[in-house]
């Protein structure tokens, strides 16, 4: 058993999961299946992860039928584009992306980190590590956002990005997930031919960032977005 997330565009979410439910005959359609799934993440009787829910604009909430009763203030899994408030999202990426960035810049990268895209290839820099170990726990204390900002920027093709496009990166990957359901069909960076034929997959999941993000830019106002986690 395993999970999954996928950020689903439109009003029926049920109805376009639906063809994905596992079934005793196939596990789904298009390599996607799931046996349960909810809007948000997992939720335990002492803890909510609200890390990747979208923020509100004042006076706005998220779709009624799947609010839960324990959302923070101004925070859903599940709203019209809209009431979410995009801008605010950006100002708190830029906030840890950018102590992230700075740091860079003003310690300097050790040369090895310039030569090396795989972390794991690069020999002990025991004052540099120690230093960006506490910036990133501070900046990210959630796990999964520190080992993506970490690889997202010592990764070296990451080096040569903007501080603006080392930030935008971290923004889109808090609306992003692994997969993308719009009318009932699944896309994600493992299905799309000119994302899935990179041999990097951080720079596949680059890409798909911004291919979500484009396809979100595009869409009404009164579109409903909805985060999904889903049990496999």
């Amino acid at each position: 058993m395993g999970s999954t997330s996928a950020l689903i565009i439109g009003s029926d979410v049920e109805g376009q999961l639906a063809p994905y439910k596992a079934t005793d005959d196939a596990l789904g359609a298009h390599g996607l299946y799931y046996f349960y799934w909810q809007v948000g993440p997992a939720r335990y009787a002492d803890w909510t992860d609200w890390r990747d829910a979208f923020r509100l604009r004042e006076g706005h909430t998220g779709e009624h039928r799947f609010l839960s009763g324990d959302e923070p203030h101004g925070l859903a899994y599940s709203a019209v584009k809209r009431a979410i408030a995009f801008d605010a999202m950006y100002d708190e990426a830029e906030l840890g992306a950018g102590q992230i960035w700075d740091f860079a810049h003003d310690i300097g990268v050790p040369e090895e980190f310039a030569r090396h895209a795989n972390r794991r290839e690069l020999p002990p820099h025991q004052e540099f590590d120690e230093q960006l170990d506490r910036l990133l726990r501070q900046a990210y204390p959630a796990i999964e956002d520190y080992r993506f900002a970490y690889l997202n920027f010592l990764d070296a093709k990451r080096l040569l990005y903007s501080r603006d496009r080392y930030i935008d990166l971290r923004f889109k990957a808090r609306i992003a997930e692994g997969n993308l359901i719009e009318n009932g069909r699944v896309s994600s960076f493992t299905k799309l031919p000119e994302i899935a034929t990179i041999s990097s997959p951080i720079l596949q999941w680059v890409n798909w960032l911004d291919h979500v993000s484009c396809a979100i830019n595009a869409l009404p106002s009164d579109t409903l977005l909805s985060k999904v986690f889903l049990k496999q």
